[in-house]
């Protein structure tokens, strides 16, 4: 099954920037995921064979993502100014 991601395509902002992560669920990006991954709290059944430690690697790949993201548009502004 795959998301409809037609509605947020359609929105009109001056920059927007949609990144897919794949075999990501919602509960990796928050920190229960990073706590449950520390605590060695199992997952709860799943067909898709989604682990603790692959929630927690989405984890860091997407703060690393967001903060590469944010850096890279925080200097670019910083320049403009200048």
């Amino acid at each position: 099954m795959t998301l409809d991601l037609s509605a947020i395509d359609a929105l009109h902002w001056s920059h927007v920037s949609r990144v897919m992560i794949d075999n990501a669920y919602h509960g990796d990006f928050t920190e229960w995921g990073m706590v449950a991954y520390v605590l060695g709290i199992p997952m709860p059944p799943n067909t898709a064979a989604h682990t603790r430690a692959l929630g927690h690697r989405v984890n860091v790949r997407t703060c690393h993502a967001v903060l590469d993201f944010l850096d890279g548009h925080l200097r670019a502004a910083k320049r403009t100014r200048a």
